[in-house]
């Protein structure tokens, strides 16, 4: 699922975080972050932050001032939270899928 969205990051030269599911295996996130690098992926492009805390450390991203754009997949509810931090400062847009 996050190759879909990471892929067009990618083309596009922007950087960015991925926080998974606390059900996403961390073998396979380990995997796909050592292929990326592999392939050629500069260190610091792809960030990938596994939580149980999603909140603690969404919550700082989501409402810094320098992020441009937020793309998830989801629940409704998470949707909202995402889209209330994020209107704190008014600088990022939000493509959801899922709510």
């Amino acid at each position: 699922m996050a190759t879909r969205k990471i892929a067009p990051a990618v083309a596009a030269g922007c950087t960015m975080v991925l926080k998974p599911a606390n059900l996403t295996p961390l073998t396979s996130l380990h995997l796909f972050a050592a292929l990326m690098q592999e392939a050629g992926l500069p260190a610091g492009v792809l960030n990938v932050i596994p939580t149980s805390t999603a909140g603690a450390s969404t919550g700082p991203l989501v409402t810094d001032p320098r992020l441009r754009k937020i793309s998830f997949t989801g629940s409704t509810e998470v949707g909202r939270g995402l889209l209330a931090n994020a209107s704190k400062t008014g600088a990022a847009h939000l493509h959801g899928a899922g709510w």
